[in-house]
């Protein structure tokens, strides 16, 4: 009878403490008490569990709400092992690298307004530079899109790029400009030397003539010459 009575208060106050493990005591005291009850076996019938009671179903009751408790506990520590799901790192995106912005050297040669008075007769251009290396040009073009005129400017390398421009066959020699300067008939262009920057101009749209062509490089020469 004091066993009853201890094995009672021992799972009872394990079941007011709610612990996840089972205590030793009162599981070796439930084994105990459990082999100690007889077993009768029938021949006729198969084998089965006398009726328990109330002390024997209380003991049965906490060891498997007992299992029940661990193996949850095991479950809940298994899939809480890797934690939050890692939040995946933005994509970023991919950024246009933009092209060298091309140089306007050649296009502080000479002003729109210069090139309007010197060769459209007052016809509006606007200039758009070109070229990003040592040699950078300049197209001055009106509304319509036609080209007027077109400027280069080569800087380092301009002897000898002067050198080549005077080899061509047909080209003429300049005097009285404040500068080396040659004319090649066949393109309508001239071309100025100063140290090592060469500059050319040439005539383009509405200049049929090459007379024509001259006359305007020849005008727009010297205001070009002094800002190589």
């Amino acid at each position: 009878m004091n066993d009853d009575r201890t094995l009672e208060r021992a799972a009872r106050s394990w079941l007011e403490e709610g612990p996840v493990r089972t205590p030793d005591r009162a599981v070796e005291a439930a084994l105990s008490r459990i082999q100690s009850i007889p077993q009768e076996r029938d021949l006729r019938i198969p084998w089965r569990l006398p009726t328990m009671n109330p002390i024997a179903r209380l003991v049965a009751s906490v060891a498997a709400l007992a299992v029940v408790v661990v193996v949850g506990l095991s479950v809940l520590r298994v899939g809480g092992t890797g934690g939050p799901p890692a939040t995946p790192s933005p994509v970023p995106t991919p950024t246009a690298t933009p092209g060298p912005t091309p140089d306007d050297a050649a296009c502080r040669l000479l002003t729109a307004a210069e090139v309007e008075i010197g060769a459209t007769g007052g016809i509006g251009v606007q200039p758009g530079a070109s070229g990003t290396g040592p040699t950078t040009h300049c197209f001055y073009s009106d509304g319509g899109g036609d080209i007027w005129l077109q400027t280069s400017l080569t800087r380092p390398g301009g002897a000898a790029a002067f050198a080549a421009a005077t080899a061509k066959t047909g080209v003429q020699t300049e005097q009285g400009l404040a500068a080396e300067a040659v004319f090649d008939p066949a393109t309508g262009t001239l071309y100025v030397l100063q140290a090592d920057a060469m500059a050319s101009i040439r005539a383009l749209f509405s200049f049929d003539t090459v007379e024509q062509q001259h006359a305007v490089v020849l005008r727009l020469a010297p205001v070009l010459i002094p800002r190589l």
